[in-house]
């Protein structure tokens, strides 16, 4: 048996491209005797591997303009989103906030 801890496998390149070998690199892992942990930001890519792999995320709370986290996992996939919150934190323009907010609710 063999570990395989990977960070966001493929960052760098397209999008779609990412999450194809994502996919095909972690289900050929996925299938030998390996233990397999793998991080992602790409939801997309937590839906196809949903029946092969066990899923779990962090979560953090937003306190006195802080991120904190708990460091506890849990189960599933987690559905929020906190990027633009940290441009929040760190001062970035209300526009650029707006703008931010607007396109990701309209997507």
């Amino acid at each position: 048996p063999r570990l395989y801890l990977l960070d966001e496998l493929f960052k760098g390149t397209n999008t779609a491209e990412r999450i194809a070998i994502s996919k095909a690199v972690l289900s050929f892992l996925g299938r030998g005797n390996n233990i397999v942990l793998a991080s992602t930001h790409d939801l997309e890519l937590t839906e196809l591997l949903a029946s092969e792999y066990n899923l779990h995320y962090f979560t953090e709370t937003v306190q006195n303009g802080e991120l904190l986290f708990d460091y506890k996992l849990k189960a599933g996939v987690l559905k929020e989103r906190n990027a633009i919150r940290i441009l929040e934190i760190n001062g970035y323009p209300e526009a650029v906030i707006r703008e931010a907010y607007r396109v990701v609710n309209n997507s």
